[in-house]
């Protein structure tokens, strides 16, 4: 049976909360539509991909990722790109209304994991964060996803976590869509045509080899999954 495929992608350019502008979300956005577009992907929530508020993106994302249509042919990518902080051992990502040194009105990076077990059917879920220190927000997803496993999720939630940049790293603007754009590219080169999975880990390595030939060693992806079988490379 043919996979049905998701994309939901947001990003937030303008704050009033204190945060800088980020000028070049909207292009990440257009970027990361336009390459998962023609890999067969259909994009969900559009009036939210710019300058979303939390708690409007959250209540969406999760009406979608539990609506009684999902099923276990679906795969969905959750992309977010904007500025990320942490506060402890968790990491956030701060959207239109989020005011500095305040995660009430923050997005937590691992509140996607916990959405998924809840009767969901779904398997094959994608979060790509592009912020920075976003690495953190990977191992808090797979610590939440395997404690969630322990009290009955088989396997593994099926999310799967990449991070634009490790857990004290900056996230470039523009880096991260560019290099997620070239990797996929290989893929498609590799196989000879639209590939069904990409393996997280094959992925995570192509955006790396992109993104060493701009930036050297200053910006690594990550990724993170808890899955019983996944090895990631994801650390605070």
């Amino acid at each position: 049976m043919p996979l049905n495929r998701y994309l939901i992608a947001a990003g937030t350019e303008h704050y009033r909360g204190g945060f800088s502008r980020l000028e070049e979300v909207p292009a990440e956005l257009d970027k990361v539509v336009g390459t998962f577009k023609r890999f067969g992907y259909v994009e969900q929530l559009t009036d939210l991909r710019s300058d979303p508020e939390a708690n409007e993106f959250q209540v969406a994302v999760e009406k979608f990722l539990r609506a009684p249509t999902r099923t276990s042919d679906d795969v969905v990518v959750i992309y977010y790109t904007g500025h990320g902080f942490t506060e402890g051992p968790y990491h956030y990502l701060a959207a239109a209304n989020t005011q500095q040194d305040s995660i009430a009105t923050a997005i937590e990076s691992a509140f996607f994991v916990r959405l998924r077990p809840k009767g969901s059917p779904l398997r094959n879920v994608l979060v790509i964060l592009d912020a920075c220190s976003s690495a953190a927000g990977a191992v808090s997803a797979a610590e939440v996803g395997a404690l969630l496993r322990e009290r009955g999720a088989a396997e593994g939630t099926g999310v799967w976590t990449i991070a634009a940049a490790g857990s004290r790293e900056e996230a470039f603007q523009g880096a991260f869509a560019d290099a997620l754009e070239r990797a996929l590219g290989d893929a498609a080169r590799a196989s000879g045509t639209v590939p069904e999975h990409v393996a997280v880990e094959t992925l995570v390595h192509h955006i790396n080899k992109h993104l060493k030939l701009r930036y050297d060693d200053d910006q690594r992806a990550f990724w993170g999954s808890d899955h019983k079988s996944a090895k990631s490379n994801a650390k605070r």
